[in-house]
């Protein structure tokens, strides 16, 4: 026998017993029958982590199945942090509408400076009219995961509106959004503070929130937070020792996974888990988090930014358009070598729709920073294999109802 079949048969064994230890599962099944998933799974150095949820649309009913999923395991969340962002800025907007009638996500907004470290932001080239938004900020992550962005709400939210209000509705999760991304020159210290902010509608200045500086100092206490052989610093020097994360960003993966299920479904939640947002709230955030790059006036000339640029599940290995009936609410998240995917896919012709969650580590050498990664080898193909093999199921699933 090769040594090939000798580890795939060691696989096997190895996902035998770890179905035996739990509940058998279709999301299990669905892994160990797939000689790739189940090589990539089964290598603990990749650190996978799956949430399938299977929704029946005809009674808006959740089944939950779960791989590997340790809250408390350190993961960096990359750019899945800009969903509750998103979330949180259009539910800001809310609040102040009581003071201030006029506003909302289509106002001017504009970032002045107050810190040696901080940049304004008074003109988005990408909005039909030249100046930034609430609206167009929210767009661009979905779009293309815009870093500045991401940056610009951060700053408008600040640390302790954006871990308090997620506080309240996961009470017991484990998690701290306390830094921007994509950017240098922002200590744990310097992310503390937030630019000042102005909100102008219909012509004249609606809203000032002066600079802002967290009063607690927002940390998680998430497990193994020190990973990797080495990392390269800030001037790119190879420093052979683990990389620190517990001053990063850190969300868990069923609080990620609980966040899109109540933007997609807010109505099966209660009162206090919900957000403070509105029908037409929930129709844009659904709207701009399905669009594709091709379909936005500023983007869809750019033909680097195909269909699956920022649609990992089903369809991270292709460049190939993804069919006109499915629909993807998402949001991706790559950095450090972590790669997540959060996403509620949708095929109303064919009565599916499931939420997927997924993340795992492409670092094989340990070493952060570097931009040796295996996203292109290992991750995105498992994500991409992984939501067709659960879309086939779904598929399955939905034929054996409507034939009772």
């Amino acid at each position: 026998m090769s040594f090939s079949k000798i580890k795939y048969y060691i696989v096997w064994i190895i996902f035998g017993y770890l179905s035996s230890c739990r509940s058998v599962s279709p999301l299990n099944d669905v892994i160990r029958h797939d000689k790739f998933l189940a090589k990539i799974a089964a290598d603990s150095s990749y650190k996978v982590q799956i949430i399938y949820t299977s929704v029946n649309l005809q009674d808006t009913t959740f089944v939950t199945y779960q791989f590997h999923v340790d809250e408390q395991a350190y993961f960096y969340p990359a750019s899945t942090v800009k969903l509750p962002i998103t979330i949180l800025a259009l539910q800001k907007l809310n609040e102040l509408k009581s003071q201030y009638p006029e506003i909302n996500k289509d106002c001017i907004f504009l970032s002045d400076s107050s810190r040696p470290s901080q940049s304004a932001a008074l003109i988005d080239t990408t909005h039909a009219l030249g100046q930034p938004t609430v609206g167009r900020y929210i767009e661009k992550i979905f779009l293309v995961s815009d870093n500045d962005a991401y940056n610009r709400l951060y700053e408008f939210l600040g640390q302790e509106y954006i871990n308090n209000e997620l506080k309240k509705r996961f009470p017991k999760d484990n998690f701290a959004i306390n830094h921007r991304v994509g950017v240098s020159g922002f200590s744990f210290e310097e992310n503390r503070y937030t630019n000042p902010v102005r909100i102008i509608c219909n012509g004249s200045a609606t809203y000032q929130q002066t600079e802002q500086k967290s009063l607690i100092p927002f940390k998680h206490s998430a497990k193994n937070a020190t990973l990797g052989s080495g990392f390269h610093n800030a001037s790119d020097s190879l420093v052979r020792q683990p990389f620190d994360f517990s001053e990063k960003n850190f969300i868990p993966l069923p609080m990620l996974h609980g966040l899109l299920q109540r933007i997609m479904f807010p109505e099966l939640f209660s009162a206090q888990q919900q957000f403070n947002l509105t029908k037409s709230d929930y129709s844009f955030l659904k709207s701009t988090m399905s669009s594709l790059p091709k379909n936005d006036p500023f983007y869809h000339q750019d033909t680097s930014l195909y269909d699956s640029y920022v649609k990992f599940i089903m369809f991270g290995d292709s460049k190939e358009c993804i069919p006109d009936d499915i629909r993807i609410y998402n949001k991706v998240g790559d950095a450090y070598g972590f790669l997540t995917d959060i996403a509620y896919i949708e095929n109303k012709s064919k009565g599916i729709g499931f939420f997927l969650s997924v993340n795992m580590l492409c670092n094989r050498d340990g070493i952060f920073n570097d931009g040796i990664y295996e996203y292109d080898s290992i991750g995105l193909p498992f994500f991409a294999k992984l939501g067709r093999k659960i879309y086939s199921l779904e598929e399955k699933r939905v034929g054996k109802q409507i034939k009772r």
